[in-house]
């Protein structure tokens, strides 16, 4: 049981989120999976790299360099470093597609990473004093991309959303069987994430 927590927990990656919201919104039948095809890449290269890949690749570099013991980061002083790294690299994306051109041929695109910046900001502030979930802030985060998304568009993403809250269950029963977080470190980091996610899609 202790090996498929570990599993569950490295698939569902609180840095893995972005690459699995652009993949059901450019690939999955949705208004957007017409885009055309070099659009649907440069926005992968773009978000994929900054949001995840690059905050991964500088976690790698840090486990090189014994600064971070594994990608579960398990202690708080071990995720200070990689947090600054991933919101530098979060805000600097959504710089990017915001002067792009391309970018405002899905503007909801800009407010995702948006609100992936704020989250890796949030978490960074918070992380100091309180080891919130990581884990459980991206599933919150994914949750509410979904809901507003689909509002706003006008799009049912009902069997989407109940996929994700299936798969929040087993993210958080694998992160307590772990002995990772407490319940109150996963309910405080799946509610800052959707609340996160949500004002980053409704603010002016």
């Amino acid at each position: 049981m202790k090996g498929l927590a570990k599993i569950i927990s490295t698939i569902f990656h609180p840095l893995v989120m972005p690459i699995v919201c652009l993949i059901y919104i450019l690939y999955s039948p949705t208004p957007w999976s017409g885009l055309p095809f070099s659009y649907k890449s440069l926005m992968m290269l773009y978000i994929g790299l900054g949001t995840s890949l690059a905050p991964l690749l500088c976690i790698a570099l840090l486990m090189v360099l014994r600064l971070v013991k594994n990608v579960e980061m398990p202690s708080r002083s071990e995720r200070f470093l990689p947090l600054i790294l991933s919101c530098l690299s979060a805000a600097i994306t959504c710089y990017i597609i915001t002067t792009n051109s391309h970018a405002f041929v899905f503007p909801a695109l800009i407010r995702m990473v948006e609100g992936i910046t704020f989250m890796f900001f949030l978490a960074l502030l918070i992380t100091p004093f309180w080891k919130i979930s990581l884990h459980s802030m991206g599933m919150g985060g994914l949750m509410s991309f979904l809901i507003v998304l689909g509002i706003s568009c006008g799009q049912d993403f009902t069997i989407a959303a109940c996929v994700v809250v299936a798969l929040t269950g087993l993210v958080c029963w694998a992160r307590l069987y772990l002995e990772a977080h407490t319940p109150m470190q996963l309910v405080v980091g799946y509610l800052v994430g959707a609340l996160t996610m949500t004002i980053a899609f409704v603010h002016p």
